[in-house]
C-alpha cells in the first residue's frame, strides 16, 4: 500500500503533501512479494508463505573462512558493484539466528529501521523537518505501520525457517556462484537484456580466479573448477525438480512462478513462504529451480509430480499476466491446480494484476476457470479458479 494515498487523506495540505511525496520518493525501493498483505477482494484466500527443507547443494562451503571470503570477492573487480554487494548482503545475513534478537524486544521499532538504511533515512530528523509536529507523528506512525507490514511475512517465518531449513542459509551463497557460472538469465535490474548480458558475462579467465580465491581461503571447499565451470551447460531444472520433490519434507500447495527465497533487504536470509515451490530464471532471486517456466521438461515433470496439488499458481513478474506462457504451459499449469485452485497474476509488490481479457476469456473456454472479480471493479478479473468440471 502506497504512502501517498494515506498521506491525501490524512495530512490534507498542500505543501506538506508535496514535501510528504518527496519523503515518500526513496521509500522501499526494493521489491518484495508480500502474500499476507490484507487485501478487500472478494474470494481470494491469501495462503502463508513457504520453503521446503534444503536439498542437495552443487557447492560446498567452510563458514570459518567466510571474513577471508569477503575479501576475495571484494577485490573480484571484473564483478559489477552490485554483485559484489549480493554476496556482502549474504555474509551479513546469512546467519539466521542473529534474527531472534527480534522476538526479545519490547520496542522493535529500532531493529525494524536497521534492517533497511533506506527506512531509517526517510524517518531521520532532517527529512521529518519538512512537515509541522502534527503531520511528522502521522507521518511516522503510517510509515513505522509499513514497514512492519512489509518485514510481517519475513520475520513471523524466522523459527519455522530455522527449524526446517537450519541456522545457517546457504542457498545465498549458491545463488552468487550459479550467477557468476552464467546459470539461467543473467541479472537484468535496471538494464536491458542486451545491456545486461553484456555487464554480467565474465571470462572463463576471471571466474576461474576467483573460484581459486575462494577455494585458497578454504571458503569453498569444491576443486574440480572444470566441472563447476561446465554447470551452465550441465545444470537441470527437470534434474533439479526431481531432487526438490525427493528431498522435501512438506507438501507443496502454491508455485510461484518469477520469484525466489530471497528475503526483503536486510533479512535476505529468511524466506517469505511455506510450502511453496519456487521457479525463476535469475538464480539471484534465490530460486527452487533456476528456469524458464516454458521449459518442456521441466514442465512434464511438474504434472508428475503436483498433477491436482496445488491451491494456488502465481505469476509474479512485472511483465508476463500469463501472456507469454506457451499453450503446454498454460495446459501443465491447468492440471497442476486442485478443482477449487486458482490463477492469480500480481507484480513483485503483491498488487494485483489484472489478468488480460483476451486471456482469461480462453482460459476460461479452454479449462473451465471461473473468474474472480476485483471488488472495486466488476471488470477487472484479478484470478481464475479451476472448476470441478474435467477439460
Amino acid at each position: 500500500m502506497l504512502f501517498k494515498n494515506f498521506l491525501a487523506k490524512i495530512l490534507n495540505k498542500t505543501p506538506i503533501l508535496a514535501a510528504a511525496g518527496f519523503l515518500f520518493g526513496t521509500i522501499f525501493t526494493n521489491t518484495t512479494w508480500a502474500m499476507e498483505e490484507t487485501i478487500k477482494d472478494a474470494h481470494i484466500a491469501i495462503p502463508f508463505k513457504s520453503h521446503i527443507q534444503t536439498y542437495a547443494s552443487f557447492f560446498s562451503y567452510d563458514f570459518n573462512y567466510l571474513e577471508e571470503a569477503r575479501q576475495v570477492v571484494a577485490h573480484a573487480h571484473f564483478l559489477p558493484e552490485e554483485i559484489r554487494s549480493f554476496f556482502e548482503k549474504s555474509a551479513k545475513t546469512y546467519d539466521r539466528k542473529q534474527f531472534l534478537k527480534y522476538f526479545e524486544l519490547q520496542d522493535n521499532t529500532q531493529f525494524l529501521l536497521n534492517l533497511d538504511p533506506e527506512n531509517a533515512n526517510i524517518l531521520s530528523e532532517e527529512r521529518l523537518s519538512l512537515l509541522d509536529a502534527e503531520s511528522k507523528l502521522k507521518f511516522q506512525k503510517i510509515c513505522l505501520s509499513e514497514i512492519k507490514s512489509i518485514y510481517e511475512p519475513y520475520l513471523t517465518n524466522i523459527k519455522y525457517i530455522i527449524k526446517i531449513n537450519g541456522r545457517i542459509n546457504t542457498e545465498l551463497f549458491d545463488s552468487f556462484l550459479f550467477h557468476i557460472l552464467g546459470v539461467g538469465k543473467a541479472y537484468s535490474g535496471w538494464f536491458s537484456e542486451e545491456e545486461a548480458n553484456q555487464r554480467y558475462s565474465y571470462s572463463a579467465y576471471n571466474i576461474t580466479r576467483l573460484l581459486q580465491g575462494l577455494h585458497e581461503v578454504q571458503f569453498l571447499k569444491n576443486s574440480d573448477f572444470g566441472s563447476l565451470l561446465s554447470l551452465k551447460n550441465s545444470y537441470s531444472p527437470a534434474d533439479r525438480l526431481k531432487c526438490f520433490n525427493e528431498k522435501g519434507k512438506e507438501s507443496i500447495s502454491t508455485l510461484v512462478i518469477a520469484g525466489g527465497h530471497v528475503g526483503r533487504v536486510g533479512i535476505e536470509s529468511i524466506t517469505q513462504y511455506r510450502n511453496t515451490l519456487t521457479i525463476d530464471l535469475s538464480p539471484l532471486q534465490a530460486p527452487d529451480i533456476i528456469s524458464d517456466i516454458n521449459n518442456s521438461d521441466l514442465l512434464n515433470g511438474l504434472v508428475t509430480y503436483y498433477r491436482g496439488a496445488l491451491d494456488y499458481i502465481y505469476d509474479t513478474s512485472n511483465v508476463s499476466n500469463f501472456t507469454i506462457f506457451c499453450p503446454e504451459t498454460m495446459e501443465c499449469l491447468a492440471h497442476l491446480l486442485r478443482p477449487g485452485g486458482q490463477l492469480i497474476s500480481t507484480n513483485s509488490l503483491n498488487q494485483h494484476k489484472p489478468i488480460e481479457r483476451t486471456t482469461a476469456n480462453h482460459l476460461m473456454e479452454k479449462y473451465s476457470f471461473k473468474p474472480i472479480y476485483r471488488e472495486e471493479d466488476v471488470d477487472s478479473i484479478i484470478a481464475l479458479e479451476k472448476q470441478d468440471a474435467p477439460f
